[in-house]
């Protein structure tokens, strides 16, 4: 595992199968140990300790695919439920989403290549402001990537509809157009809404790349 760098994959997308039925729950890399890593899934995900497990990990430089089995009861992560709901200031409710902490013992060696996607990164904390079919609301971004990101929403809404973003990051403010890819249920009534980016200002597209590339 000489090659598995730690600030590769860190924060970024993750996908695990069961071997057994074919279940598959998408997640985020927390933590990359010498033979354990740790991912953060749904929590509601339906993994028990000794499952084993084909993982895919998109990192920023290289993909990784390799097998693992769900930690020992005395080794499994304690349930970190991070649900979390708060009032913007234009009184807007935000919804964040939940996750749950497994650890995975590795078995064998991972197969690394050069990266099969664009790599997305989690985040926390990150507003946007989303103008969608005529109303405009706050979201906390999920996760983004190059050419687009994601929010967590509270309702369905119909792919291919024009999206008007603002975003305000740690580097400056950011303005821009999509459109509504994807909009898939996550449970308890909420629905995660992928939105492609499509047009960017001068001084925006730069920025929005530095602000990806910053995690």
């Amino acid at each position: 595992m000489t090659r598995f760098a730690a600030k590769d994959y860190e924060g970024t997308r993750a996908f695990v199968c069961r071997g057994s039925d074919k279940y598959v729950a998408p997640g985020w890399v927390q933590a990359v140990h010498e033979r354990t890593v740790d991912i953060l899934v749904p929590y509601d995900s339906k993994f028990e300790p000794g499952d084993v497990c084909s993982i895919e990990l998109h990192g920023r430089m290289t993909s990784a695919f390799f097998e693992a089995i769900v930690g020992n009861p005395g080794e499994l992560k304690e349930a970190c439920f991070s649900s979390k709901t708060w009032q913007h200031e234009s009184g807007a409710t935000i919804i964040a989403d939940r996750w749950l902490v497994l650890d995975f013992a590795i078995r064998g060696q991972a197969v690394f290549a050069r990266p099969t996607q664009a790599f997305r990164v989690k985040l926390e904390g990150i507003k946007a402001v989303l103008r969608l079919g005529g109303q405009s609301r706050c979201y906390e971004l999920l996760d983004v990537s190059e050419n687009g990101f994601a929010v967590l929403g509270d309702e369905p809404k119909e792919p291919g509809v024009k999206v008007d973003f603002d975003v305000e990051t740690p580097i400056g403010h950011i303005i821009g157009g999509g459109m509504l890819r994807n909009c898939i249920p996550q449970g308890s009534g909420h629905f995660r809404y992928g939105i492609s980016i499509e047009t960017l200002g001068r001084i925006d597209r730069p920025r929005w790349l530095r602000f990806v590339q910053s995690y």
